[in-house]
This record gives C-alpha cells, sequence and structure tokens, in this order.
C-alpha cells in the first residue's frame, strides 16, 4: 500500500508546499488541501498509522519525506 492509493499525489505535493516555511503549517488547511477532510476518523489513523514508520505516534519530517519518495 502507498499512500497515494488513498491521496491524491498532487493534493499531497500542494499541502506540503503550503507548509514549506517556517511557522506556516495550518493542520486545518493541510487536512483540506491534501484530502485528509474528506476522510473519516479511522482512515485519518489507517494513514497516520501507515506512515508513521517507527510507531512513535508522531510524524517527523523523514517519515512525511520517506512515504513522498516511495509514492
Amino acid at each position: 500500500m502507498s499512500i497515494t492509493d488513498v491521496l491524491s499525489a498532487d493534493d499531497i505535493a500542494a499541502a506540503l508546499q503550503e507548509c514549506q516555511d517556517p511557522d506556516t503549517f495550518e493542520p486545518q488547511k493541510f487536512f483540506q488541501t491534501s484530502g485528509l477532510s474528506k476522510m473519516s476518523a479511522n482512515q485519518v489513523k489507517d494513514v497516520f498509522r501507515f506512515i508513521d514508520n517507527d510507531q512513535s505516534g508522531y510524524l517527523d519530517e523523514e517519515e512525511l519525506f520517506q512515504e513522498m519518495v516511495h509514492s
């Protein structure tokens, strides 16, 4: 499974582009742009668990980057 099986690669790229600069991350805007806001809470949890490779309960920049590289 890849993250692009559930979210558009273009939408993910656009959402990440919006928060490139320091202090520009806005969760609601990120969810809207990426398409996560259209998903159920359980679907969002599944996506989170999929990306959280080290099962830390947090997503770090490396985990997000690795997911985008492999998509």
